[in-house]
C-alpha cells in the first residue's frame, strides 16, 4: 500500500475483520494486531485513528503503475474526491506505560 511510505508506523500492522459482517454499512470494524511484537501504547491508537482514513483509500490505489487501471481503482495521475471522515476515539482507561498486546 502506498500510505505505508507515508505512514511507516502501519507496516507492521496487521488488520483482521469479521468473517460475517454485524455491523451498519458506515462502520469500519477491525481487529489490529502488531506484527513486529510491540506492543499498543494509548498514544498509539490515536495515531491509528488518525491514519485510517488514508489507509481506506490507500487500498484502492494501483500496484502496478504501468498496468492500466481497473475501474473501481484510483489511479495516481487523477485527482480525486475524498470524503470527510468523521471519527472518534473514547479511551475509558489509559493502557499501561509497557503497554497492551
Amino acid at each position: 500500500m502506498a500510505v505505508m511510505y507515508v505512514a511507516p508506523m502501519m507496516q507492521y500492522v496487521e488488520f483482521y475483520s469479521p468473517k460475517h459482517k454485524q455491523t451498519p454499512p458506515a462502520t469500519w470494524d477491525l481487529w489490529l494486531h502488531m506484527s513486529n511484537n510491540e506492543r499498543w501504547t494509548t498514544w498509539a491508537f490515536a495515531y491509528v485513528t488518525d491514519v485510517a482514513p488514508a489507509l481506506m483509500i490507500g487500498g484502492y490505489w494501483p500496484t502496478d503503475l504501468d498496468a492500466p487501471a481497473p475501474e473501481d481503482t484510483f489511479v495516481f495521475d487523477k485527482i480525486f474526491w475524498m470524503p470527510t471522515v468523521s471519527t472518534g476515539l473514547d479511551v475509558k482507561n489509559a493502557l499501561p506505560k509497557e503497554g497492551e498486546e
